[in-house]
């Protein structure tokens, strides 16, 4: 009987400690206002063929699509 007790409020214990791990600590970054500057993105990629600042039409795009207000 006391070793159905014990197990009991072990896994009871146990399911509030895993419970309360998921929850994290949360980031408010996302919630800062935007303030319409250029940022420099990286991008890393193993198979990729080039390394360094993109040009072209890809730059382009990026930039354009990063300045549309959403």
């Amino acid at each position: 009987m006391q070793a159905k007790k014990l197990a009991a409020v072990a896994a009871a214990v146990l399911t509030m400690s895993m419970a309360l791990a998921g929850r994290g600590v949360r980031d408010n970054s996302a919630n800062e206002k935007d303030d319409g500057s250029l940022m420099q993105v990286e991008v890393f990629d193993g198979l990729a063929n080039y390394q360094g600042i993109q040009k072209g039409w890809f730059a382009k795009m990026v930039k354009d699509t990063s300045s549309t207000p959403s």
